[in-house]
Order: structure tokens, then sequence, then C-alpha cells
């Protein structure tokens, strides 16, 4: 598994993360126990992959917690905090802020986490996160409870990625969780570059959801793209792999979140995160289907 140092942070990660929510988390999503879910993050360790992403809002902090027992050294743990409590419209203050962190470090059975980032953070909670969340995240860091900080985007709100746009222009964030795929590709010019020049760690999420999700794509164009049988099972771990090959080669990208919801599949997503670049012809084919 390659390793990339993780912007500003100088954390040497693996290429390829464990996600632990989208549909999936941790297979929980399909109807997996406790100890299947166990069995993935460990996998996950034994395949090389050293950054473990998650959140309360997952609701698995405890069994990434369970799994990484005996074993957090040279692990990464990224977790996140919600901007509203609960049942609530108001946003967290920074006691509640950290009262959240207290718990999440509880589930997760250690005493600092390496990334903490405010999760969801749109346009229009942004600066309050920077003018009242950010002093209590330094905090935070100078009591050891976090390494570093940063934020994840509400994508499904924000498309243009306005928010890390005027986050980055701040220069005060550790690290990015930026939505990136072949079917949305406006990263690459609006949010990557400065990440990049500033030194800010991004973690890529949605590398190949929104591709997946695509019903439209005929058995005949699968074969004339990928030189592969035109099965559906065959055309859709293609299309996977093809979309996580493109993320992990992309300039300003480091890692590279994979939510897998099998053994199975994680074997295959890291296998593709770590491969080699994407041919030119197949990516100039798929950007041109997904442009249509």
């Amino acid at each position: 598994m390659r390793r990339v140092r993780l912007g500003r942070t100088g954390l040497e990660a693996s290429i390829a993360g464990l996600g632990c929510g989208g549909p999936s988390r941790l297979g929980q999503g399909r109807g997996a126990n406790r100890a299947e879910a166990v069995a993935l993050v460990r996998s996950a360790l034994d395949l090389g992959v050293t950054l473990i992403d998650t959140s309360p809002a997952y609701g698995n902090e405890d069994i990434v917690g369970e799994a990484l027992s005996g074993c957090r050294e040279g692990v990464i743990i990224a977790t996140k905090a919600a901007l509203t409590m609960p049942g609530k419209n108001e946003p967290v203050t920074p006691v509640q802020l950290a009262i959240a962190l207290e718990e999440s470090l509880s589930k997760l059975r250690v005493d600092t986490v390496d990334l903490f980032l405010l999760h969801g953070v749109s346009s229009a909670r942004y600066p309050y996160c920077h003018s009242v969340l950010l002093p209590e995240l330094q905090r935070l860091r100078r009591d050891g409870k976090v390494r570093f900080y940063g934020l994840s985007e509400g994508f499904e709100g924000d498309p243009e990625h306005h928010m890390l746009r005027k986050a980055l222009q701040d220069d005060c964030w550790d690290c990015i969780m930026v939505a990136v795929s072949m079917a949305y590709p406006s990263a690459l010019q609006t949010v990557l570059p400065p990440a990049k020049s500033r030194d800010v760690g991004t973690l890529i999420m949605r590398a190949a959801r929104d591709v997946l999700i695509r019903r439209d794509f005929d058995g005949a164009r699968a074969a004339l793209m990928f030189d592969s049988d035109c099965s559906a099972e065959r055309i859709k771990q293609t299309l996977a792999d093809a979309c996580y090959r493109y993320c992990a080669h992309l300039d300003g990208a480091h890692v590279v979140l994979t939510g897998p919801g099998s053994i199975q599949h994680l074997q295959a997503n890291a296998r593709s995160i770590a491969g080699s670049r994407l041919e030119p012809h197949i990516e100039a084919a798929l950007l041109a289907w997904l442009e249509n």
C-alpha cells in the first residue's frame, strides 16, 4: 500500500482510507453484525490501510475502538463533530463540542484523536465555525485531545465547494474532506490546487458512488471502453476500479476513502486505489459519457 504525506499534518497515511460512513457503514447498512464490522476494520489494517475515518453520525465509533484495541500504533484515526445537537437547529457551542469529543474519545478507546473534523459544514455555517469553534479546536489541540483539525463539506448542498474555497483562503485548517469523482470533477480546479499550495491534507470522498448510480451505461459501450465482458456485475466492478484509480492519481489528492460493505469489496477497492494510473483512453471515454 502506497503511503503519502498528509499535507501539513506530516502524518504518513496510506493512500487508501477506510470510510465508516456512506450507505455501507462498515457493512451495517446491509445487515452486517458487530463481529463482521470489526473484522472489516481489521482486514483493512491487514491490507496496509492506516487511516480510518468515522463519526458519531455513523454509529460505529465504538466498533472502530474495539477493532483497534491492541493495534492502535501507526493508525490515523479521524472522527468528526456535528454542527448542531440532535433534534435541535441551534449551532453547537464550544462547550458542547468539547463534550462531543470526549464521548468520541471514550468510544474509540483513545486519549487523542489524530484528525478532528467539523462535519458537513455549509457555506452558511462556515463563519460560525471559523469565529466561534476554531478557537475551541485550538484549545483542544493545546490540551492534547486532538492532533490536527479540519472540515468536511456538505457536498449535497454545496456542489461547487464554496465553503471549502473560502476555508482555504483563511488558511487555518490542517485537513479537509472533499467530494471528488469523475462525475463531479469541479474540485480539480477550485479546491485541490489551493489545498496543495497551502499544504492542506485532503481526504477524497464519494470517489465512486456518484458514477456507480448512473443507470444508462450500456454493456456494448463498456466493452469498447474496458475490453471486458458485459455482465452487469463486471461493469460495476470495472467502473469502480476506474473511479478509484482516477482519484488516487489526482494532483493534490492524498487519501482516497472507500466505504466497502464486505471484505471482498474492501480488497478490490484497496487494490484499485493502490493501482496504476487510469489509462488515458478509458479516462477520456468515461468523462465524455458522464458529460452527456
